[in-house]
């Protein structure tokens, strides 16, 4: 009985990887800028969910993020055309995803939450003290392209 559970969580997860893939697109057309100086040294996950970004100002934006988690690999879009493309490292808990870009000389991230009920997307560069925060407010995430 144990090996048949087993085997089918075994062929669920592969079934589940084959059918949503491991690549997700990211489409976003606004985001709220802030940026905060954090002298305590929070984690930025509590700096983004505690961030008020309703005095902030909008920007409209018309780029998006794919992300290629088989190959740790992202590709960034601005107006349609491919800007950049590199490395990416990742880890996930549940729906949460925190994506950190592999370039060299900057601390860059994404927070990403997949929850289908409470999605959101935050990019953030870190610098020192010095923390630039965009909460996505207009996007849309496409999984397994």
């Amino acid at each position: 009985m144990k090996k048949l559970i087993v085997f089918i969580l075994v062929l669920t997860s592969i079934i589940s990887q084959s059918v949503f893939g491991q690549v997700i697109r990211i489409e976003v057309s606004e985001t709220y800028h802030t940026h905060v100086i954090d002298t305590v040294g929070i984690n930025i996950v509590d700096i983004i969910n505690s961030t008020k970004f309703v005095d902030d100002f909008s920007n409209d934006a018309n780029v998006s993020y794919e992300f290629d988690l088989t190959r740790n690999q992202f590709k960034y879009f601005y107006r349609g055309e491919l800007e950049t493309e590199g490395n990416i490292i990742f880890n996930n808990v549940g729906s949460l995803y925190m994506v950190s870009f592999l370039i060299d000389g900057y601390d860059i991230g994404m927070l990403i939450n997949l929850d289908v009920n409470n999605e959101q997307v935050s990019w953030f560069s870190l610098f020192g003290v010095d923390k630039d925060i965009y909460k996505f407010t207009k996007f849309q995430i496409i999984k397994g392209m």
